[in-house]
C-alpha cells in the first residue's frame, strides 16, 4: 500500500499487515501497531513518536531519519532495520531482535536495550548517553 504522507496519528492498527508498504513521511505518532507486520517497509522520515510497536515484525525495513522518540518496540523483530540518523531518544527496545541493525548517526540517548539481541548491530557515531544495555 502507498500511504506516503498520510496522517494516521492516534490510530489503532493491531494485528495489521503493512509488508512492503511505502509509509514515507507518514504520521503514526501515538498509534498502536502492536502485533502487526511491516516487513521490508519504507518508513523513511516517518513520525513514530510514542508508537506502540510491541511484538511487531519490522524486519528489513527502512527507518532512516524517523522520529520515534518514546516509542515502544518491546519484543519486536527489528532485524536488519536501517535506523541511520533516526531520533530514537527514550525508545524501549527491551527484548527486541536487533541483529544487524544499522544505528549509525542515530540518537539513542535514554533508550533501553536491555535483553535485546544486538549481534552485529552498528552503533558508529550514534549518541548513546544514558542508553541502557
Amino acid at each position: 500500500a502507498d500511504l506516503k504522507n498520510a496522517d494516521l496519528s492516534d490510530s489503532r492498527m493491531r494485528r495489521s499487515n503493512f509488508n512492503g508498504s511505502d509509509l514515507y513521511r507518514v504520521n503514526l505518532s501515538g498509534s498502536s501497531f502492536r502485533d502487526s507486520t511491516a516487513v521490508n517497509t519504507r518508513f523513511f522520515e516517518a513520525n513514530l513518536t510514542r508508537l506502540d510497536g510491541r511484538k511487531s515484525d519490522f524486519s528489513r525495513s527502512n527507518m532512516m531519519r524517523v522520529v520515534a522518540s518514546n516509542a515502544d518496540f518491546r519484543g519486536a523483530d527489528l532485524t536488519r532495520v536501517d535506523f541511520r540518523k533516526a531520533d530514537l531518544r527514550g525508545v524501549d527496545f527491551r527484548d527486541a531482535a536487533l541483529a544487524n541493525v544499522d544505528f549509525r548517526d542515530a540518537d539513542l540517548r535514554g533508550a533501553d536495550l536491555r535483553g535485546a539481541q544486538l549481534k552485529a548491530a552498528n552503533f558508529k557515531r550514534a549518541k548513546t548517553e544514558g542508553m541502557l544495555r
